[in-house]
């Protein structure tokens, strides 16, 4: 009997042990969580002037440094894990498993200063690992696309000219190359000239969440340019609001629908209305500017993420798209089914019926590239930057035919290839989707006020602290104090649901039911053998 009382005390105290060691481990898993998000981390640098490029990048000129717009920076604990992260990637079509980081150290040695700007700014934010880059390059375009083609190869390196600010952007990777199906790859790393987005006048910008730069200085310190001086908050909180304030909304949008079109682009990628008044306008200009060139363009590119082959008035446009998986066919059903809604009368009258109009051309991800590299005019590797031959209408753009399907891309009055799969996606869409998707939406035909509330999809905001730029890397010490939002949730909440959503704690769960099982198990035998 005593000895069979002795095992009992041991087990319960070994078991104490264990349910003390996993209750500092979820602690400690708790705090990671909360420390690797820049939103609840964000230290603010007053002194701007404080910031600096690298000494053999004195003479270039701070995006920063300009007295028309009031910039902010930001150091983050988190956003710099995130960021090394996503440089981790390796780089379709580069050999020796060559990652982003690489790419920006051989850019780096080659004295070209670089700054990301773009979408996988605001999603390294959000903790949404990006995979496409692009950023601005301080070296001249045709000097780096020679050096490109000595390191990496013809293949590898592509210059398209543009029309716009920079002449040319630069991409370094394959996107033909095989995708790897055990291991996320980055698509081709996309360089525009310095200066060529930061530096045009803020009439010019777009978004304040896409008016934002990371500064990567190799040297361990990571900083988020927020030109606009709201794209942190903005981005944090899931919000649409544009570069300028509302008194400038007509010259900012004035001569680029496309500008324009792009509100329902962050739309379908999650943000919510913050401003009833910018999407009444948004709306009044799309339908006074009706356009059937830019919302094909939109609609192929910025929805099916295809390329359009503008023919001309009286010809049929067509859109060259890759086959979409079931990811791309809940996306797409998703986007169609709130511009529908928000967009009101207007899709039904003009947007759906210029869509209609397009023909798809469904291709392999080969021969798409290889499309795309013929229409957007892609530089041959030849010293002479001479462009490709253009398409002649009427001649095949791919060698195999037979791969290609031609038909129609969106029937308003039967069901459509893309529709048809919503029947079957539909029912497993998360429920992230569909609270993003059920926002409240303001169609042309409705105005609304500014005291309305839109949805927002919200997040904690960390308190910003003022700081001076960190001499090493070190994470800080002080524990950062949370503030509310409007219909946020409190940090602890916040812990609560992240570790909830986290599959690890689930586990643990599991594993404690297994454990009380046993010593439930353990008791009824001592009593058995006592007996």
């Amino acid at each position: 009997m005593t000895y069979s009382v002795s095992l009992l005390f041991l087990f319960c105290y070994l078991l104490n042990v264990d349910t003390v060691a996993q209750s500092e481990y979820h602690d400690m898993q708790k705090r990671s969580m909360l420390d690797d998000d820049p939103c609840l981390d964000a230290h603010q640098i007053e002194n701007l002037d404080s910031v600096e490029l690298l000494p053999r990048y004195a003479h270039l000129k701070r995006p920063w440094l300009r007295a028309d717009v009031t910039p902010k920076i930001f150091t983050s604990d988190g956003l710099r894990y995130q960021w090394m992260w996503a440089k981790s990637l390796v780089v379709r079509g580069l050999s020796n498993d060559t990652t982003v980081d690489d790419i920006l150290r051989f850019l780096d040695g080659q004295n070209c200063s670089f700054l990301a700007i773009g979408d996988a700014v605001w999603q390294t934010v959000h903790r949404i690992h990006p995979v496409r880059f692009e950023g601005e390059i301080s070296c001249p375009m045709k000097e780096l696309y020679t050096i490109c083609l000595a390191k990496y190869g013809n293949t590898a390196c592509s210059l398209f000219p543009l029309e716009g600010p920079s002449p040319y952007k630069l991409e370094i990777g394959d996107a033909r190359a095989d995708r790897s199906l055990d291991e996320l790859k980055a698509q081709p790393l996309v360089l525009y000239e310095w200066g060529s987005t930061l530096g045009l006048p803020a009439q010019r910008w777009g978004y304040t969440v896409t008016t934002m730069a990371i500064y990567d200085n190799n040297a361990g310190q990571v900083y988020l340019i927020d030109m606009t001086g709201k794209g942190y908050m903005d981005t944090c909180g899931k919000r649409i609001s544009a570069a300028v304030d509302n008194s400038q909304w007509k010259a900012w949008a004035d001569g680029d629908i496309s500008k324009v079109y792009r509100f329902y682009l962050l739309r379908t990628q999650g943000f919510g209305v913050s401003n009833h008044d910018l999407q009444n306008f948004i709306n009044k200009m799309i339908q006074s500017e009706s356009n059937k060139k830019v919302a094909q363009t939109f609609y192929c590119e910025s929805i099916l993420g295809g390329i359009v082959s503008w023919a001309g008035d009286g010809l049929t446009t067509t859109c060259h798209v890759m086959y979409p998986d079931n990811t791309d066919r809940r996306r797409i059903v998703s986007a169609r089914d709130l511009l529908s809604s928000e967009m009101g009368a207007h899709w039904i009258v003009n947007t759906a019926p210029a869509i209609d109009e397009m023909e798809a051309v469904y291709l392999t991800e080969r021969q798409f590239v290889d499309v795309r590299d013929r229409l957007k005019g892609r530089i041959t590797g030849d010293p002479v930057f001479g462009a490709s031959d253009p398409l002649r209408l009427g001649i095949p753009t791919v060698n195999d035919i037979a791969e290609v399907q031609r038909r129609p891309l969106l029937k308003l009055e039967t069901t459509s290839d893309v529709s048809s799969a919503s029947d079957e996606v539909l029912d497993v869409e998360s429920s992230e989707e569909a609270e993003n998707t059920s926002a409240e939406t303001t169609p042309m035909s409705e105005e609304t006020t500014t005291s309305e509330e839109a949805h927002i999809p919200k997040r904690d905001t960390g308190m910003i602290r003022s700081v001076e730029p960190q001499t090493n890397s070190s994470a800080s010490t002080t524990e950062p104090s949370f503030i509310l939002t409007d219909d946020g949730i409190s940090s602890e909440e916040f812990e609560d649901d992240a570790l909830k959503a986290d599959p690890s704690s689930q586990q643990s769960l599991s594993l404690d039911y297994l454990t009380t099982s046993l010593y439930m198990a353990f008791v009824v035998f001592v009593i058995i053998t006592d007996v």
